[in-house]
């Protein structure tokens, strides 16, 4: 079992609302293919948002759990840190705060279940699908794919809440 650090990151705020990188989806672009987790070029393809700007010395990962597949960042070195962003935002709530963080810590930012290129798994009847236990469970297994048996982690929001799980 992963043992987990929590740490405290003051300031957090949803930082999606003042991006400014912006690009289109053309044949320049490169991609990912998620059902080989093949990334090409090492960068996504996004017709929203350019995310090799906010998140240049970063490469993508498509982590399978047992339950889902989980999108995830992760640059740096040092200590795991992994950042969990809050509803409704994803990864990219972080892309500020996280290259910073990269030259200290080997951050890791994921996408929770439900949210951006992350897995949505069919909602079971009684709603336990995406739960927060259930989706800690998806950041232990990450972390422990990504070699990390011990991090540090925070949490903004829900992702404060599926940190609680974590504990």
């Amino acid at each position: 079992a992963a043992s987990i650090t929590p740490a405290i990151l003051g300031g957090a705020r949803n930082l999606t609302k003042d991006l400014d990188c912006f690009c289109t989806n053309d044949a320049s672009n490169t991609g990912c293919d998620k059902q080989s987790n093949q990334i090409y070029s090492g960068h996504l393809s996004f017709p929203e948002f350019c995310i090799d700007s906010m998140f240049e010395a970063f490469n993508h990962h498509f982590v399978k759990t047992q339950r889902t597949t989980i999108h995830a960042v992760v640059g740096g070195s040092g200590p795991p840190l992994l950042l969990l962003h809050g509803y409704p935002q994803t990864h990219i709530m972080w892309h500020r705060v996280a290259p910073a963080l990269a030259s200290y810590f080997t951050v890791v930012c994921t996408d929770l279940r439900g949210y951006g290129d992350s897995g949505k798994p069919d909602t079971a009847p009684d709603d336990s699908t995406y739960s927060k236990r259930k989706t800690a469970q998806d950041q232990v297994e990450v972390m422990t794919a990504l070699g990390f048996d011990q991090f540090m982690a925070a949490g903004h929001d829900r992702g404060g809440r599926v940190l609680h799980r974590l504990l």
